[in-house]
């Protein structure tokens, strides 16, 4: 599997299965607090961790906006035209370390 610059699974720890390739250990995704949420509607030229720069400032907390969205299993389902939840900045930071 690759991970991209900006990936949620670049911190994720990595494990060896005598006989298999490395794979990763997936951690449970977080529910977030949506009261303040907003969509946003993809356009060309979008990525995750841009979407996360515009919105809260950090290309980082691109998972939160993963997390959020059970539609996009990676960074790579965003379609044009598709609306997507932004969880509010706030309830994101709680979980940053």
């Amino acid at each position: 599997m690759a991970v991209f610059a900006g990936s949620r699974y670049l911190k994720t720890p990595i494990y060896a299965r005598k006989g298999q390739a490395f794979i990763f250990n997936v951690r449970n995704k977080i529910k977030f607090n949506q009261d303040n949420a907003t969509y946003h509607t993809v356009v060309i030229g979008d990525t995750i961790d841009g979407i996360a720069l515009k919105s809260y400032g950090n290309p980082h907390l691109s998972w939160a906006i993963l997390d959020s969205n059970p539609q996009l299993m990676s960074e790579l389902d965003l379609e044009v035209g598709s609306s997507i939840l932004i969880p509010p900045y706030e309830e994101v930071v709680k979980y940053c370390e």
